[in-house]
């Protein structure tokens, strides 16, 4: 069955600063799977590995979001037992991508805003 990563509930008001969320391995933080939305970007919506060697995009939508609405909106990372990884924007399919390098529970919560204004409503993290 699907293992439910990251489930969060946020608003963004403002059309700058990138918002990443995501799950890690271990105490660094520098081993992860991440969520990366970039308001007014094309590619809005991303799937990232990140190890100590540096970022990878395993996946990213075809065109750009604009969650800038005032309203809440559901962000979804899920990966199954195969490394299989879904990322949803309320319930609709935004970036596909598959990765087995990362065995192991996830351990830690990342969030990284990059000049955003975002009001998280909630957060679930599943770590099996």
């Amino acid at each position: 069955p699907d293992s439910t990563l990251f489930r969060s509930t946020l608003t963004s008001r403002d059309k700058q600063g990138g918002l990443n969320l995501g799950v890690y391995q271990g105490t660094s933080g520098t081993t992860l799977y991440r969520l990366v939305y970039q308001p007014g970007a094309t590619p809005g919506i991303a799937i990232q590995k990140v190890t100590p060697n540096g970022a990878t995009t395993l996946g990213s939508s075809s065109g750009g979001y604009n969650l800038e609405d005032g309203l809440p909106h559901d962000l979804v990372l899920v990966r199954d037992a195969s490394g299989n990884m879904t990322v949803t924007v309320d319930g609709k399919t935004a970036a596909t991508a598959k990765d087995t390098s990362l065995p192991g529970d996830m351990n830690g919560l990342l969030f990284v805003n990059s000049g955003g204004t975002y009001y998280i409503r909630s957060v679930t993290v599943t770590a099996s």
